[in-house]
């Protein structure tokens, strides 16, 4: 081997250790900044999240129950159905706990109601689920908190025409559904069956029994909305009873009752703006406490009696408690015959109110 190959062999040699450094120099310092760029997210995220957003663990809890009917939860197909709607409730969604906080108002109205009909108490999250507490109307014409086509309405007692409807009279929509939730399990003698033929029908869970050999909610295959109504239900009473396991910091705090008044009215009222005026009461007031009161009158050829929520002097909030009805009132004057005068001089009325631009205080 003569010199001169010697040297060029060197020289490669030199280059390749060379190269070799240089990239091992480039990767330390790509670390090094990737190192620097985490640590500053770390501070940043502990800075202006801080513990507002860890991630949790869900654990089912033991003795999971609906009615009082225990939860087979150690079946993997229902484990995983309950873990998929805990994870979908929980940690702070903007809906689920503007709705939590909306159930805290209206539970309290509700469970009379339940208990007197022999109802058990976990029906109150089922009308939570159904509309999260807001008086709402979906595409299929369903209105109210406990969500009633008109023809299920009119079949439990309720009143529905062009000037009431009372499905979105909370304790008459309530002592409604009561009278369908008996029905239905004397129809199919389970609790949970019960819930779920709110969603499905009654005919609808029945015929599923007799074609499938199952009268067990969890044995059944349901179409997907029904398949997934219980754990959303179960999730949704688990976290309000629970929140603290769910990413929720404070306990959810039921709201005192509305400070109401009531009378009964067992004549036709023509005018209900000049009604309110003699009453020396707010008019827009009146509208948002007696929702199921369509139009600016009221109607009663045969002397019914009604009974009218009065708003009480000194009250303040009303506007504030009632902010979902304000939004949903304008939706619902295009599927019924409220004037749309009066909507938009509710929302401008309240809004005022709400921004303490007017306090006026009922006289």
């Amino acid at each position: 081997m003569n010199f001169r190959n010697w040297w060029y062999r060197v020289l490669n040699w030199k280059k390749h250790i060379i190269a070799i450094f240089i990239l091992l120099f480039v990767i330390a310092i790509i670390k090094l900044f990737n190192t620097i760029i985490d640590a500053d997210s770390k501070k940043i995220q502990e800075k202006y999240i801080g513990d507002n957003y860890k991630e949790f663990k869900l654990n089912i809890p033991p003795g999971l129950n609906f009615a009082g009917e225990p939860v087979p939860i150690e079946d993997f197909a229902v484990r995983e159905k309950i873990d998929k709607e805990f994870v979908r409730s929980s940690f702070w969604t903007s809906k689920s706990t503007y709705h939590i906080k909306r159930a805290m108002r209206w539970f309290p109205l509700i469970e009379p109601v339940l208990k007197a009909h022999n109802i058990p108490d976990d029906f109150k999250y089922v009308a939570m689920v159904e509309s999260g507490f807001t008086n709402t109307v979906s595409p299929k014409g369903a209105a109210g908190f406990w969500q009633f086509v008109e023809s299920t309405a009119l079949k439990y007692g309720l009143e529905v025409n062009e000037y009431i409807d009372e499905r979105f009279n909370v304790e008459k929509s309530t002592i409604a559904a009561c009278k369908f939730l008996n029905d239905a399990y004397k129809e199919l003698g389970s609790w949970t069956l019960v819930a779920a033929a709110y969603n499905r029908g009654i005919g609808g869970i029945s015929k599923q029994i007799e074609k499938q050999g199952y009268n067990d909610y969890y044995n059944l295959y349901l179409n997907s909305e029904t398949a997934r109504y219980i754990f959303k239900i179960l999730a949704i009473k688990e976290i309000i009873t629970h929140p603290e396991n769910y990413g929720y910091k404070n306990k959810f705090e039921k709201a005192k009752g509305l400070q109401t008044k009531n009378i009964q009215i067992d004549s036709t009222i023509t005018d209900l703006q000049k009604f309110t005026q003699q009453l020396h009461v707010d008019y827009h007031l009146v509208k948002l406490l007696n929702p199921w009161i369509l139009q600016n009158k009221l109607p009663n050829p045969d002397k019914k009696e009604y009974t009218i929520k009065l708003p009480i002097k000194g009250q303040e909030n009303y506007y504030q408690l009632f902010a979902a009805e304000l939004e949903t009132v304008g939706k619902f004057a295009d599927k019924k015959n409220i004037s749309k005068d009066t909507v938009v001089e509710i929302q401008k009325d309240s809004t005022q109110k709400t921004n303490g631009k007017d306090k006026t205080k009922n006289r």
